[in-house]
């Protein structure tokens, strides 16, 4: 019965684990940081107010799958840094394809920058430089589309646009440098902000951010409704569908394709399970005791009787039986003999150096003593370091 009720609590605890694990996953899967500039934060700095106004106009969905999986049903990307996940060169190369048969990136740069050959071309020519804070831009330059009924933004930003001498123009710009560069590549075209300040949830509705956000896609698709995507997968969401390479094994390729925040989860759930493992004791229920059951029940008879002698005041009586049910769990607990006497008993305790033992030790001389039964008031005390004394040796 005892290893039973152990096996249910095992399950249990496995049940719930399991449940509590998934749950953290699948709600941790669909969450960002406060800073995070994706379009799944409703905060501040997050980019969920610019989805919910593309959608008003155009097909918008969020991507929870690698560059690769981009199609030319998508007429645009909005891509904003930092990542969780970096980009890989092989998706950089697809995204690069794209773009040249007509796809359009959005794309916003941090200042830690990814390795060339992870951005497509020309996004890896450009980096970013710190100025000053600018609040309100004023636009002069109307002749690009992108600019149509554009006069005033609005973007807090200390960032600047490096433009290396590739196929960059300017956009937007003031006395401290470039905020914003297009590129046309192809049949497409690369546009670059530098942050995603301006289209963010706080920005979005001041001054003309909203109409510079709208005509950065409405020209993306050669006839029809432009299909936006936004790309969550780099932000640690979703998994992706790439191809597994030849030398990655299975488990190395779930675990990189697992979306970041799943991977926090379960770093979550082992710890937590490191902590219970450590203290299952209090999950699993008390340690093995040194008896097995019916020995325990013999003794625990015997020790009642004894009590119940006590309190009638038959002291000799009890005395009688309690040292014998603590020589019998000494014998056990030392592996002694049977039939070993008193001092064979005394010398066994006592050689093990220990505190219990020279305590035990102690005992049984008292036990033997003359002077051990000298006065009621003694023989009590001596009734109770007994049981003491023979439970801490069926415990232990």
């Amino acid at each position: 019965m005892k290893q039973q009720s152990y096996g249910r609590r095992l399950l249990l605890f496995v049940v719930v684990y399991s449940v509590g694990t998934y749950a953290l996953a699948a709600i941790s899967a669909r969450t960002v940081t406060a800073d995070n500039p994706s379009s799944l934060n409703s905060q501040a700095y997050g980019i969920r107010a610019l989805y919910r106004f593309y959608g008003i106009y155009f097909h918008v969905e969020r991507s929870t799958k690698d560059w690769n999986s981009v199609s030319s049903q998508t007429s645009a990307i909005v891509v904003t840094a930092p990542f969780r996940r970096s980009p890989s060169a092989g998706e950089a190369a697809h995204l690069e394809n794209w773009i040249d048969h007509g796809g359009t990136l959005i794309y916003c740069p941090t200042i830690r920058r990814e390795p060339l050959n992870q951005l497509p071309a020309p996004a890896n020519n450009v980096s970013l430089q710190i100025a000053v804070d600018a609040d309100t831009i004023l636009v002069n330059n109307n002749s690009s589309p992108i600019l149509k009924n554009v006069h005033t933004l609005h973007w807090q930003t200390t960032k600047r646009l490096v433009t290396y001498p590739t196929k960059f123009l300017p956009l937007v710009a003031d006395k401290y440098g470039v905020l914003a560069a297009v590129a046309h590549v192809g049949k497409g075209k690369v546009i670059i902000l530098a942050d995603s300040n301006l289209v963010s949830n706080k920005n979005i509705a001041l001054g003309d951010n909203a109409v510079f956000a709208y005509n950065l896609v409405s020209t993306s698709a050669h006839g029809g409704v432009p299909h936006i995507l936004f790309d969550e997968y780099h932000h640690g969401v979703g998994f992706s569908t790439g191809n597994k390479t030849e030398q990655e094994s299975f488990p190395v390729f779930l675990w990189r394709t697992a979306p970041a925040n799943l991977k926090d989860a379960f770093a979550i759930a082992l710890a937590i399970l490191v902590v219970t493992t450590l203290s299952a004791n209090c999950i699993l229920g008390p340690r093995e005791q040194l008896y097995q059951a019916e020995s325990m029940n013999a003794l625990n008879i015997v020790h009642g009787v004894a009590g119940l002698m006590k309190r009638a005041a038959a002291d000799a009586t009890a005395m009688e039986l309690l040292t014998a049910d603590l020589r019998t769990a000494v014998r056990n607990r030392f592996d002694l003999a049977p039939d070993v006497d008193v001092p064979g008993i005394v010398a066994a305790v006592q050689s093990q150096n220990s505190v219990i033992g020279q305590e035990l030790g102690t005992l049984f001389v008292q036990l033997t003593s003359a002077s051990a039964v000298s006065s009621p008031r003694e023989t009590g005390m001596l009734l109770a370091r007994l049981e003491r004394m023979r439970r801490m040796i069926t415990v232990d």
